[in-house]
């Protein structure tokens, strides 16, 4: 429940009285934002604490403090001089939850909140929603949750008649945030993600009894047994407090295990210290490839002053407003699956494998469907705030996660451009790359595609492959010069190399049976007609490669291979047609793969073609064959390649045999 101040402290209001001068208000910078319910108000002042504590006002968010750096924090050292309360010591001989449990990652499953709470007929059922929401947002295992929702409130196994629909909501909200927020200090100050380099601190983390008393706590214990012991002392007196923490603590283990017999919290497996920072080359910035964005200095992944890690950089264009914000679209920063936490419109997430998560808020029109690749168009940028928090101004809100825990992006590369925090929120913090190091809200181009080419010159394709972008347009009606590119009417041999990554390119495996079987695949080469014969084909379905053609009239036929072409590596790859009878074959790595008797006749693209309007109008690619993507874009089924290639050939002529 929120706690209220029950006496007026006048120790402490004269100590906020002489640091109240010190205080330093930073610079707000042109647009800011955050999720959940960061304040862009920041951190109260120690003479605003005295008045709440003089007016009897709301004191939640304030119940510890750290007066050498004038922040209210969760956790902190214990004043000693500054504090005219006595200091007792805490001992927890085992710990409560690992910190790898204490987080929502892959340890917490397919758990659903709502399934769980009306299955036992819960009252708490009505705010399953807020339930997710807020566990969702600060990452925090909800089974956690609910656990200390039962032992604080009993609100799991019964109703509470005197207390209205928004406290609950609130307590809700106030209990996820508070493990959070202490959470995530403990771990970055004194828990296992503390800097190698960082110097120890001179003092342990501690927590606020009930009656104002400080207990300071072993530091040397889990994070999330820390952030519990925080929230149980809320309710717990100096009197007699070792032995009311020993049953608070074995009350919470007995609630846990009966609510969930199947997890063990003292589990190791979900490890969220990764024994380094992601590949290089894994993440782009997360706007389009040659685009010029403002990206603001690293902060938390609440916003506001909250403290580290600062996981976190708002991207922006500088354009539009929250009432017309610009249409810019944000992008996936590499391949992964898509999902919307608790389903809300302005929050997308991509989990990227390996553990590495990257978090889009702030958006409209987001994408929805099958995985992305790296550059796909994932939302525009906007001030939504579906899930609660605060937006100065249009911008993406660009978070990154490591099996469920917020991870500091100190030392991680988007675009080559290594990202270093400072120790100022929004206002600190740096971009380096090659000896040039950009500081906190300057403009930064993407080019990942020619930064990691290392100086090679084939064609990257990113999977998107839509309105003319990202994508090779060859015409084929172009007489003066003869249209070298229009093949069909002779043999015909079309040859290149190619490189794909495991899982860019996420399309089945094709049914070669099935009529049009090439254009379920990731298509590579597409010289289709809309709605009309004489047309072929070349996509990767299933990592393997498929070959087809449509005759005039004259019927169909899809050759399938069988080797793997999307494992990293680069491959050369040759389809060929014999014009006089229409035989096709197919060669990997200068192996026969398939062949096979095809349609007759010509298939090149006739001189008087006309195209169909199935094109929201007339289909005006048809005159060109297109390579890297798939042709018309009025199919969203279709799916485009992702990766390299190069040395493309068209001959015409029959250049291999078996």
């Amino acid at each position: 429940m929120r706690r209220t101040a029950r006496v007026l402290l006048m120790a402490l209001v004269l100590v906020a009285l002489s640091y109240e001068g010190a205080r330093v208000e930073s610079a707000a910078p042109e647009f800011r934002g955050a999720g959940g319910s960061a304040s862009p108000s920041g951190a109260p002042s120690l003479l605003s604490l005295s008045r709440a504590i003089a007016g009897f006002s709301d004191l939640r968010w304030l119940p510890w403090a750290n007066l050498d750096s004038q922040l209210w924090l969760p956790v902190a050292p214990a004043p000693g001089n500054l504090w005219r309360t006595p200091v007792y010591h805490l001992e927890i001989d085992t710990p409560l939850v690992s910190d790898g449990q204490f987080v929502w990652g892959p340890n917490v499953g397919d758990f659903d909140i709502g399934k769980f709470l009306e299955a036992r007929a819960s009252p708490l059922a009505a705010f399953a929603p807020d339930i997710e929401l807020w566990a969702t947002y600060s990452s925090l295992n909800p089974k956690v949750l609910l656990a200390i929702l039962e032992l604080q409130y009993g609100w799991v196994s019964g109703p509470s008649y005197s207390v209205s629909e928004d406290e609950i909501r609130a307590t809700i909200e106030d209990t996820a945030m508070g493990l959070a927020s202490t959470f995530y200090e403990h771990l970055e100050k004194w828990g296992a993600r503390r800097p190698a380099f960082a110097p120890v601190p001179s003092y342990g983390p501690s927590v606020l009894l009930q009656d104002g008393v400080i207990a300071s706590l072993d530091p040397a214990q889990s994070s999330g047994t820390v952030a519990l012991l925080a929230a149980l002392a809320e309710n717990i007196s100096s009197l007699g407090y070792a032995s009311k923490f020993a049953v608070a603590t074995r009350d919470f283990r007995t609630i846990f295990g009966a609510m969930f017999p199947e997890s063990d919290l003292m589990d190791t497996s979900n490890q969220i210290v990764p024994s380094d920072t992601p590949a290089d080359a894994m993440f782009q910035l997360p706007y389009p490839l040659g685009a010029e964005w403002v990206a603001s200095g690293p902060h938390s992944w609440n916003g506001g002053s909250s403290q580290p890690p600062f996981s976190s950089i708002d991207f922006f264009t500088g354009g539009g407003s929250c009432g017309a914000p610009p249409n810019q679209y944000v992008v996936a920063a590499a391949y992964g699956s898509v999902s919307r936490p608790s389903g809300y419109s302005c929050w997308l997430e991509i989990d990227h494998g390996g553990g590495w998560v990257t978090s889009y808020y702030h958006l409209q029109n987001l994408y929805s469907g099958a995985p992305v690749g790296r550059d796909t168009k994932v939302g525009t940028i906007a001030c939504e705030i579906c899930a609660g928090g605060f937006s100065t101004g249009p911008h993406v809100h660009f978070s990154l996660k490591y099996n469920g825990a917020y991870m500091s992006l100190e030392g991680v590369k988007l675009s080559g451009w290594t990202v270093h925090v400072g120790s100022v929120p929004y206002n600190s913090g740096s971009y380096e790359r090659d000896g040039t190091v950009l500081p906190a809200y300057s403009r930064i181009l993407n080019d990942y595609q020619t930064y990691y080419s290392g100086g090679l010159t084939s064609l990257r394709f990113y999977g998107y492959g839509a309105d003319d972008v990202d994508r090779l347009k060859i015409r084929l009606t172009d007489l003066t010069l003869g249209a070298p590119a229009d093949v069909g009417q002779t043999d015909f041999t079309i040859e290149w190399w190619m490189r794909a990554l495991p899982g860019e390119n996420n399309t089945p495996f094709a049914i070669c049976a099935v009529s049009g079987a090439w254009r379920s695949g990731n298509i590579i080469l597409d010289r289709d007609r809309a709605g009309q014969g004489r047309d072929y084909g070349v996509s990767l379905a299933g990592g393997s490669l498929v070959f087809g053609v449509q005759g005039d009239g004259t019927g169909e036929l899809n050759l399938c291979g069988n080797t793997t072409l999307d494992d990293g590596e680069w491959h050369h790859v040759a389809v060929q047609r014999r014009a006089s009878d229409g035989w096709m074959w197919m060669y990997v790595d200068g192996l026969l793969q398939a062949q096979g008797d095809g349609p007759n006749g010509d298939i090149s693209y006739p001189k008087d073609a006309v195209p169909l309007e199935l094109c929201s109008g007339p289909c005006t690619n048809d005159e060109f064959l297109v390579v890297g993507a798939e042709k018309h874009g009025i199919d969203p089924s279709l799916r485009s390649f992702s990766g390299w290639l190069d040395e493309l050939r068209i001959s015409n002529l029959l250049r291999y045999s078996a």
